[in-house]
């Protein structure tokens, strides 16, 4: 797990253990129709577990990466996807990736580093088998 280093900006350590733990849950079926229907939980609580010492003083490195209480959000999103055979051996196929544009962050290692999740992203396609 990388914290930013304080004695060389642009730079990064490694701040030793860190912990995760979670659940996952995923459940699938066929409604009548034809309909699949897929519904996915995932819960995960990442944390760093050790601190560094900053070589400039004796107390702990606390600028929002380790020893501190910064947290990302917690956040929901929804998938929507679908496939029609248009004639024998070509289906078209649809999805839709944060369906309700919901604001999330996919990864950070400190508050001044912080991915955004992506936002609503529509796909169509065509597949051919032979």
């Amino acid at each position: 797990m990388l914290a930013t280093d304080a004695n060389n900006p642009g730079y990064s350590l490694a701040i030793g253990k860190a912990r995760s733990r979670g659940v996952e849950f995923d459940l699938a079926g066929r409604l009548p129709g034809r309909l699949d229907v897929m519904l996915t939980y995932a819960y995960v609580d990442a944390e760093a577990r050790s601190g560094m010492q900053d070589p400039s003083n004796s107390f702990r490195i606390s600028p929002g990466e380790t020893g501190t209480d910064f947290r990302l959000p917690a956040h929901t999103l929804f998938r929507l996807f679908g496939s029609v055979d248009v004639m024998e051996h070509l289906e078209l196929y649809g999805a839709v990736a944060n369906l309700f544009d919901a604001e999330w962050y996919a990864s950070s290692y400190s508050p001044l580093w912080v991915q955004p999740g992506a936002p609503r992203t529509a796909t169509i396609g065509l597949r051919a088998s032979f």
